[in-house]
């Protein structure tokens, strides 16, 4: 498995993970287990995260799942996410989600250098999320998300905001009890739509549009009981494309190491189950190494089952 890891390493990465698109902060990922296996989890269970890799896999585990995460990255970045699941007897899903990101201690000057105060950055996705199974093996899921940019400097003459509505779908079919294969497509139609007029004085409408991005993946129980496996093939229409991989590795009956790739990064992480306030819960840990010297970033995510 660490071969195949270095292998896919060699081969070429182009996709720009967290900047120079509208709409960065959806790439960097979600959840613990998913963001340590290299940000795989098109075709991978993820509990209440599983809608934002695929939504074809929300209610996988048939139990009602809700879950909190922070992720703390290098220069004051930020994301932090709730979200719940609840299966919809006896062949649906559904779930809903709030996924915030900003930047903090941003200053503000004047024409001629003076610090006049900070400015306040936030990136908000809410989701709603539907799954239907299809037979014992094919499931069918998509995401109605609302997109949210503010920017702020505490004063009336700057405010910014956009605001776009788009989508997801995803397919997931169980191809053995031991692998499973999935299609999605992010982020359709998602243009973020402002007006510019409170802040220049030749100000307008402005549209960015999210990359719409293209996914295929898979999950294997290997035959060794202990090891799973995740590999996802990214591609967007601004021709870019990645390849990422993950290894899982069991130990004991609650203790689980990780470690990715996601085409520019190395993930590392690992987890645990335990039951909190009578409910089985699973807590998650990812270290992401920097990918220029910009610093590395720690993930902490944390899901109770009902």
């Amino acid at each position: 498995m660490l071969l195949v890891l270095l292998a896919v390493m060699t081969l070429p990465a182009q996709i720009n993970h967290h900047g120079g698109r509208a709409g960065a902060f959806l790439r960097i990922g979600l959840g613990g287990r998913s963001m340590a296996m290299g940000n795989t989890g098109a075709a991978m269970p993820g509990g209440a995260y599983a809608f934002f890799s695929n939504p074809a896999l929300t209610g996988l585990e048939g139990k009602k799942v809700a879950a909190l995460s922070g992720n703390f990255m290098s220069l004051d970045r930020y994301a932090y996410f709730a979200g719940y699941t609840a299966p919809v007897p006896p062949k649906a899903a559904v779930a809903l989600g709030w996924l915030t990101s900003g930047t903090g201690n941003l200053r503000s000057y004047n024409s001629i250098g003076q610090d006049v105060g900070g400015i306040n950055h936030a990136m908000h996705a809410i989701y709603g999320t539907f799954m239907r199974t299809f037979g014992p093996d094919l499931r069918v899921g998509a995401n109605l998300k609302m997109v949210i940019e503010n920017i702020n400097d505490g004063t009336a003459e700057f405010d910014y905001s956009a605001l776009g509505v788009g989508g997801d779908v995803g397919l997931y079919y169980r191809w053995s009890d031991n692998l499973g294969l999935a299609l999605v497509v992010e982020n359709m139609g998602v243009d973020l739509k402002a007006n510019t007029e409170k802040i220049f004085s030749r100000g307008g409408n402005t549209s960015f549009s999210l990359p719409v991005i293209y996914k295929a993946g898979m999950f294997y129980n290997t035959p060794l009981s202990w090891l799973n496996v995740a590999y996802d093939f990214v591609t967007s229409d601004q021709s870019e494309f990645e390849h990422r991989l993950g290894v899982e590795a069991l130990y004991s009956e609650n203790i689980a190491l990780r470690m990715g790739f996601n085409g520019t990064r190395f993930t590392y992480g690992a987890g645990m189950d335990f039951k909190f306030m009578g409910k089985v819960s699973y807590l998650d840990y990812v270290f992401a190494s920097s990918v220029v010297d910009e610093g590395a970033s720690h993930l902490f995510s944390w899901q109770f089952f009902f």
